[in-house]
């Protein structure tokens, strides 16, 4: 019989993890009724995030592995000390995937190897894997937007894509995760998480044994992952082009986002979150 019920919620980036996050946080107390213990990426898990990317950037090892199984180990343990009978962890680069990756990586190059430091370390417990897929095309889109509002990028998108990789890459990389998941697999379509009237996350949860009548109870969070807004695109990319350091540079991004969220009747700014 297993232990606990340890639900690994992988991503993909850019499909809401934030915004999944941010409710859980809101809601810990009805959680914690319902017997869900959960970890978000900023609570456990960095050196396994660590060993996976570098698992990615440099190619599976002996030395890499162990380092995954060792770090694995710890979030194992970080889970037995949860009184909960189900446990959650939620991180969109558990796996190694990250935006600058995805779109020209493979499965069998991290991915598999931090899987199997997981089953591994989490042997006797129920396993399930859950991810939020969008499409490719849509998926990269949005990439571009979070490169440009965060990460300096001044490039437009077809300059930044040829440098990134390609849509199609990332759709393999889903139907190679969805293959290795098997039957404790639970993949859901972003774009159709978005037209439901259910609160963010439910089939998460769902799966985690919340009844619908608590999901549907639990409180909105608030959004704070905006993207920029297409009057707004080509001014951030003129920020970025600048050259100025980081600090400075978001600092002029931020004044933009406020000075666009008074100026107009759109998003709030409190909706594109920290710019940091």
């Amino acid at each position: 019989m297993a232990r606990k019920h340890v639900i690994f919620h992988v991503g993909l980036p850019k499909t809401g993890t934030s915004a999944f996050q941010d409710a859980l946080v809101l809601n810990r107390d009805a959680l914690r009724a319902c017997g869900i213990a959960f970890s978000r990426k900023q609570d456990v898990g960095s050196d396994f995030r660590s060993a996976a990317r570098d698992t990615v950037q440099y190619g599976p090892s002996r030395l890499r592995q162990m380092r995954l199984d060792r770090a694995g180990r710890r979030i194992r343990d970080w889970a037995d000390a949860q009184k909960s009978p189900v446990v959650l962890i939620t991180d969109e680069n558990l796996l190694g995937w990250r935006v600058r990756d995805m779109y020209r990586m493979t499965f069998d190059r991290g991915p598999a190897q931090a899987m199997r430091a997981l089953q591994k370390a989490f042997d006797g417990d129920e396993i399930s894997w859950v991810l939020f897929r969008r499409d490719p095309a849509a998926h990269m889109q949005s990439s571009y937007r979070y490169a440009v509002k965060l990460r300096g990028v001044s490039a437009e998108y077809d300059d930044w894509a040829r440098e990134t990789g390609r849509p199609e890459a990332l759709g393999l990389l889903v139907a190679e995760a969805v293959k290795a998941f098997g039957v404790a697999g639970h993949v859901f379509d972003m774009e159709e998480q978005i037209a439901s009237p259910r609160s963010w996350g439910a089939p998460i949860l769902e799966l985690a044994g919340m009844c619908p009548e608590d999901i549907d109870a639990l409180k909105p969070a608030p959004r704070t992952n905006a993207g920029v807004p297409d009057d707004l695109l080509e001014y951030v990319r003129r920020i970025n082009a600048i050259g100025l350091e980081k600090e400075q540079r978001l600092k002029a991004v931020d004044v933009l986002l406020t000075m666009h969220s008074d100026l107009t009747d759109g998003v709030s700014r409190a909706s594109y979150g920290r710019v940091e």
